[in-house]
């Protein structure tokens, strides 16, 4: 029971994170939109496969493509402008 409780929370928590994230690229327009938008998209389609027990083992094929796509964001080259 205790790990059906901690899948149940955690897939609370990652449905929280995706409904955040999805306003947040609501009001973002940059070039990382589109990136912000799957991360949230796969947050929250792994959030409410984890709240359902039964899709819990597909939330673990989910995690990883978010953990990539978070790692891509972070090591995408920031677009600056510089003053000179």
């Amino acid at each position: 029971p205790w790990l059906a409780i901690t899948m149940i929370s955690i897939g609370i928590i990652d449905i929280i994170m995706g409904i955040r994230l999805i306003r947040l690229v609501e009001t973002r327009s940059d070039s990382l939109n589109g990136m912000l938008k799957a991360l949230a998209y796969i947050t929250l389609a792994a959030g409410i496969l984890e709240v359902s027990i039964v899709g819990s083992f597909f939330a673990l094929i989910l995690i990883p493509v978010s953990s990539i796509i978070l790692a891509i964001i972070f090591f995408k080259e920031k677009e600056a402008v510089d003053f000179v």
